[in-house]
């Protein structure tokens, strides 16, 4: 042994408080790793160590330079575990129980039982993975159980007054205590501050966030281990991964994020999409977290927003953005997948008080090129808002357009117009008005400037002319129906019972007879095809 080496040893010795030469217990090598390293051990990793330095020899023992091997050994052993710990997490994106209390049993043991033995276990039965479970490197991660309760029921209490101002008392009672008239259901706001105004916009980004948290979790346990959960075992799934998400995104926690269930799951923008001039939208892509955390941005900005605008605002005015906020809550809840949701949730306010969605284009585009919707089984509900039955009627009535648009080909648009007032007639008639402006904006533009649609000859059709004529047309209803939307809000700003009631039976019947005023007006009225006059039309026919 030479003098370096044999000073370290007797450095140790003297440390212990050993004679030098005496042997080393698991304890004292426990205790030594500890100073050395400034990593925690036990007893029980000491003596693993001890036994492989060994190697089966019976003789040897941990004296003198043997400790060093021994402590090397740990490393080596330490440096694996977290290795490995690393590489389970790239392989299995994020795990709900590493980040929590094993001791928890709602938390950590909801997949113990699960009846699949085909699906992926996220408890990996390793001694390597539960030292990370136990006491490994996320161990100071652990949730501060009474911070996250106390944000769950801030959480829960602004969505029950959201629910409350919008229902009132009697909307949110049973149905045999409801009474035959729930009168005017959007009426309850009373008196509303500043900081309603913002706890509605956190209400509405919260739909929105837990579709993508059940999306992500999906992602993580697949869909049928997920499906086979109960009800409750998905909302505490989704708890638990909201908190997570929540804290992270709070502190700009990076690989907090990267680490969360599900949260590479991958997005396409119109993966089924045929049309050629959808392949820039193909083209797309985004991930969960990437999505989670243009949410955030796009809550704290509207917050920001609306604080500012909400300081020069007052009673009507606050009534009227709680109202605006609450119709987009509805359209996004309406919406089956996370980016649509967030699309209709989105608000711009700069030119209050015209309110208007920032994404209505894009809207408009996914609608048009996406695989198309299942018709749900119409019938009204007892317990509805006339605002919930205004958004049910609008996304019916967006169905009906698109699935009328679906069936028209350009050899129909080659056939003469035939007169009649059908939908499909009616169709047709518009998309060839709508060609014949394209290609007059397109004759008066000077040779500089350029149409945003692709256009052919005068006279000429192409599937991609087609397209860019349909989702115009699309976006004329869109722009009826926002007209519509003001109407009734104005309406409810105004108490108007007799008028509010009124509107609703008009929805309930529209939606029973497959009729809807805003679709006959576009397709089968003489108005001309401009915004102005189209909206004036349709104002007085509301």
């Amino acid at each position: 042994m030479d003098c370096g080496l044999q000073d370290c040893v007797s450095a140790l010795y003297a440390s212990l408080g050993l004679s030098a030469g005496g042997e080393f217990s698991s304890q004292d090598v426990s205790f030594l790793f500890d100073k050395v390293f400034h990593v925690s051990s036990n007893t029980d990793e000491a003596r693993a160590a001890m036994k492989k330095v060994a190697g089966g020899d019976k003789s040897w023992s941990c004296s003198g330079e043997n400790v060093l091997d021994v402590l090397i050994e740990m490393e080596r052993e330490r440096e694996r575990k977290e290795m490995l710990y690393w590489n389970f997490q790239l392989l299995n994106t994020g795990n709900l129980p590493h980040l929590v209390d094993r001791s928890h049993p709602s938390d950590a043991d909801i997949f113990k039982n699960t009846p699949d033995s085909d699906s992926r276990s996220i408890w990996p039965h390793t001694t390597e993975t539960a030292w990370f479970l136990t006491r490994g490197v996320l161990g100071e991660k652990k949730l501060g159980h009474n911070k996250a309760n106390v944000r769950r029921l801030k959480k829960a209490a602004g969505h029950s007054w959201a629910l409350l101002a919008s229902l009132g008392v009697r909307g949110l009672l049973p149905s045999p205590w409801q009474g035959p008239t729930l009168g005017i259901q959007s009426q309850a706001w009373g008196c509303v501050s500043l900081s309603d105004v913002l706890l509605l916009v956190e209400v509405k980004y919260d739909a929105v966030a837990h579709l993508l948290y059940r999306e992500m979790l999906q992602e993580h346990h697949t869909e049928s281990v997920w499906e086979k959960l109960s009800p409750w075992q998905q909302h505490q799934e989704v708890e638990v991964l909201e908190e997570i998400a929540e804290e992270a995104l709070e502190s700009v926690d990076l690989l907090g994020l990267a680490v969360l269930p599900g949260a590479f799951r991958i997005y396409k923008m119109c993966p089924d999409a045929s049309s050629r001039n959808c392949s820039e939208l193909r083209n797309q892509s985004w991930s969960a977290v990437s999505l989670l955390n243009d949410l955030h941005t796009f809550r704290k900005q509207e917050q920001i927003t609306l604080t500012a605008l909400g300081q020069r605002l007052c009673g009507e005015s606050l009534r009227s953005l709680c109202l605006y906020i609450r119709l987009a809550t509805y359209r996004a809840q309406r919406e089956k997948i996370s980016h649509f949701a967030l699309l209709a949730a989105r608000q711009s306010w700069d030119s209050w008080p015209c309110v208007v969605s920032p994404c209505s284009a894009e809207q408009v585009a996914l609608w048009f090129h996406g695989r198309e919707e299942e018709n749900e089984a119409i019938r009204t509900p007892e317990q509805q808002t006339e605002l919930q039955l205004l958004v049910w009627v609008q996304e019916q009535e967006r169905k009906q357009l698109l699935s009328v648009l679906r069936g028209i080909s350009v050899e129909d648009l080659h056939e003469p117009d035939s007169g009649q007032t059908s939908l499909r007639a009616g169709c047709l008639r518009r998309l060839r008005q709508i060609h014949a402006q394209l290609q007059k904006q397109r004759e008066t533009q000077t040779p500089s400037k350029h149409t945003n649609f692709q256009t052919l000859t005068q006279g000429e059709w192409s599937q991609v002319l087609l397209d860019d004529c349909a989702m115009l047309l699309l976006t004329h209803l869109i722009e009826l129906q926002e007209v519509q939307a003001s109407f009734l809000l104005q309406e409810l700003l105004d108490r108007n019972t007799q008028g509010v009631q009124v509107l609703q039976r008009k929805y309930e019947a529209e939606l029973e007879a497959q009729r809807f005023t805003n679709l006959l007006h576009l397709l089968v009225s003489d108005d001309p095809l401009t915004p102005g006059f189209m909206t004036e039309n349709t104002h007085k026919d509301l």
